[in-house]
């Protein structure tokens, strides 16, 4: 079979672009950890009861989880110290973190310090763990940046590495997050959204979807949500997970309503969904990074 040079001129141009490809795809996850999903970890948590605090490291794991509970009141618009206010609403990482993310099932963070350096498909980048964080402080908490060493950050690290002790490197947890839902391929209507939303959800989060606040007179640790914002200045922003379509569906259909956990359908997990993210909310401010 004869070859001539436009062949040979194709076939090197051909194996050059699969060699870039390569290349690229490497560079973007080469600093990535690598988790595998066979043999998931047991699920295991330390106990918080048994955290020293009469050492430096005990106080930190001690601090991170109240950072976690009680967001506002320590890195938000309640902190004493103006400095200290990254958070820029008065939502706490438990208000979609549950029980300060050990709660199974649930959007957890047990072993989440074993899982990153990690390649987010949405961001199309690698994030440390230092990056994730901050990036739920400049999107969920419509804030800005922790200083990576900071108090604040290192408190919520030694948290974070608490809860993961016993979980494996690049291990996935059995019990971990929640599993997207199916896509809705019928219509989606946020009037039909509005309907359903007020027959299963604003007995908790209000006609408006600003929420319901503890009371802060009689409550020592200030002023929380019991029942977070999902609409308004004090709600996540657009650049936040929850305001994409497909990841609130699949919270709502998991996780709301939170005394009736498991009941709607996917249709009613995306009307809902599909009114929730229409409702307004702050913009993503990309200067604050």
């Amino acid at each position: 079979m004869r070859i001539d040079k436009l062949h040979i001129i194709l076939l090197v141009c051909v194996l050059t672009l699969l060699g870039y490809i390569v290349i690229r795809s490497t560079q973007q996850n080469n600093n990535s950890t690598v988790i595998t999903n066979d043999s998931l970890a047991k699920w295991k948590l330390p106990n918080l009861r048994d955290v020293n605090i009469a050492t430096d490291s005990g106080k930190m794991i001690i601090h991170g989880n109240n950072i976690l509970t009680f967001t506002s009141r320590y890195v938000g618009p309640l902190a004493k110290n103006p400095e200290l206010r990254y958070a820029g609403n008065n939502l706490s990482c438990s208000n979609c973190h549950f029980n300060g993310g050990r709660e199974r099932k649930t959007l957890n963070l047990v072993g989440v310090t074993k899982r990153y350096p990690k390649y987010i498909e949405r961001l199309k980048d690698t994030l440390n763990i230092v990056q994730r964080v901050n990036g739920c402080f400049m999107r969920s908490l419509n804030g800005r940046p922790l200083p990576e060493d900071s108090y604040e950050m290192k408190s919520i690290l030694a948290y974070l590495n608490f809860i993961s002790e016993y979980i494996p490197d690049h291990k996935m947890v059995e019990y971990q997050g929640i599993e997207k839902i199916p896509p809705f391929n019928g219509t989606l209507d946020t009037a039909i959204g509005k309907v359903m939303y007020s027959i299963k959800c604003m007995s908790c989060h209000g006609s408006d979807g600003v929420g319901a606040p503890n009371n802060l007179v009689e409550n020592p640790e200030g002023m929380y949500y019991i029942v977070p914002p999902i609409a308004g200045k004090d709600s996540f922003n657009k650049g936040a997970g929850m305001s994409i379509l497909e990841e609130a569906a699949t919270f709502i259909y998991h996780e709301m309503p939170y005394n009736n956990r498991g009941s709607l359908t996917v249709e009613e997990a995306y009307q809902i969904a599909n009114y929730v993210v229409s409702l307004p909310r702050p913009d993503y401010n990309l200067s604050k990074k």
